[in-house]
């Protein structure tokens, strides 16, 4: 009988427990926190990152095109884009492969007067994070494409 009733006490004293939930909303806070909050963190910082190598295509295209357009700047050329990439690469936060600027032209003499220049960008965007787990981070790539018409005297 007396263990009966040291059972019964036990029982009723955990199910009280069990009934009073004071302190719980604490730890149910903390626990969804790290399940929702650590992704979306995750998310925004992929998303920056991707924004980021967009505006650096986008400007390094807008302004290569702008160089090649201009017949007066053919002097030096490949220096201005020089500090153009360099530019880019200190206001952006990415690395640009100069391999990966593609300069297009109908002519064989680029630029003539009068035609348009063509200038497309490639930029392989890090994932954050992904280098840590062995897998490439620099899976994901931007293009920028920007055209002009060159200016000028025709020749």
């Amino acid at each position: 009988m007396k263990m009966r009733s040291r059972v019964k006490a036990v029982a009723r004293k955990v199910a009280c427990r069990l009934k009073d939930a004071s302190g719980n909303s604490i730890v149910e806070f903390t626990g969804l926190s790290v399940v929702l909050l650590i992704p979306l963190v995750y998310l925004l910082l992929t998303c920056a990152s991707m924004q980021s190598a967009t505006f650096a295509a986008d400007t390094l295209a807008r302004q290569i095109a702008r160089v090649y357009s201009v017949q007066e700047l053919a002097e030096g050329r490949e220096e201005r884009i020089g500090r153009i990439i360099a530019e880019v690469e200190r206001d952006y936060g990415v690395d640009v492969d100069p391999a990966e600027i593609s300069v297009a032209c109908p002519a064989a003499t680029c630029p003539v007067a009068g035609e348009a220049v063509s200038v497309e960008v490639s930029i392989a965007v890090p994932i954050p994070g992904l280098g840590v787990v062995g897998i490439d981070s620099s899976i994901v790539g931007v293009t920028g494409r920007h055209a002009l018409i060159s200016e000028g005297n025709a020749r």
